[in-house]
């Protein structure tokens, strides 16, 4: 019985956090518009299907960290260069991407955010890090496509409302 207890208290005090997180779940859809076209769509070293899955789920990870439940965004992708360029005199076995500063990443994109079907915050935009190579500020990580994530996640931050519920100083949109 005693085991019993011992159990019950971590998983009611992980479900009181998780109570308390709740208010941040939003969602998010994303559609990739004609990804053949996208600046890196010929690359051998990149796999669009991966590399496209990769920023989705983070897009939809940030909604659900950062917006409120009961706000909804749409994201569509109209172009995506990834950081870096591939380097072709790697084996047959293996690409590799080589990141300089000639070679930010950048994204340009359409979103809307709305709440019970009204729209708050629309607009186009062309993301691009120049100093991505020494903004390492985010994620530090080494991570797949973290530039490429990173550029999405300050766009997040410095567009909607933090979860201190603090607004951001300013849009880049």
């Amino acid at each position: 019985m005693q085991r019993i207890n011992s159990v019950v208290l971590p998983v009611a005090t992980m479900l009181a956090l998780m109570g308390a997180v709740g208010a941040y779940a939003g969602t998010a859809t994303v559609r990739f518009i004609e990804p053949e076209r996208y600046a890196d769509a010929s690359d051998r070293a990149y796999n669009r299907d991966e590399a496209l899955a990769v920023l989705e789920g983070h897009i939809l990870d940030l909604a659900r960290k950062r917006l409120p439940a009961n706000q909804q965004l749409t994201v569509e992708v109209l172009d995506v260069d990834l950081a870096g360029e591939p380097e072709r005199r790697s084996t047959r076995f293996y690409d590799l991407r080589v990141m300089r500063e000639t070679t930010p990443p950048s994204a340009r994109f359409r979103y809307s955010l709305s709440e019970g079907g009204r729209v708050l915050k629309d607009g186009e935009v062309q993301l691009r890090d120049l100093a991505y190579l020494r903004s390492r500020v985010t994620s530090g990580s080494s991570s797949a496509l973290s530039y490429d994530r990173d550029l999405w996640t300050y766009w997040f931050k410095e567009t909607f409302v933090q979860p201190s519920g603090k607004a951001s100083k300013s849009s880049k949109s």
